[in-house]
């Protein structure tokens, strides 16, 4: 597994190392998540599976900017429900 700091460093590794698969944070500092994949989809190379994962309620529009990615919603877990 490759671990990228941020967005832009996560684009360059994917340029450099494809892989098997990209994990997502939509919340980013410097570059969101939007912003990467718009990026992935630009590349003139076969198609990687993208995993969002968000803690946010999306909108239509950002579901449909996000067109083709998995989406995983993650929840707070309370340890009193556990």
């Amino acid at each position: 597994m490759i671990e990228a700091i941020g967005g832009p460093q996560g684009v360059d590794m994917v340029n450099s190392h494809w892989p098997d698969l990209v994990i997502l944070d939509l919340r980013m500092p410097d570059m969101d998540g939007f912003a990467v994949l718009e990026q992935l989809r630009r590349m003139p190379t076969v198609s990687i599976p993208v995993l969002v994962v968000t803690a946010d309620d999306l909108t239509d529009e950002e579901r449909q900017r996000l067109n083709g990615a998995f989406i995983y919603r993650k929840q707070t877990v309370n340890a009193e429900d556990c």
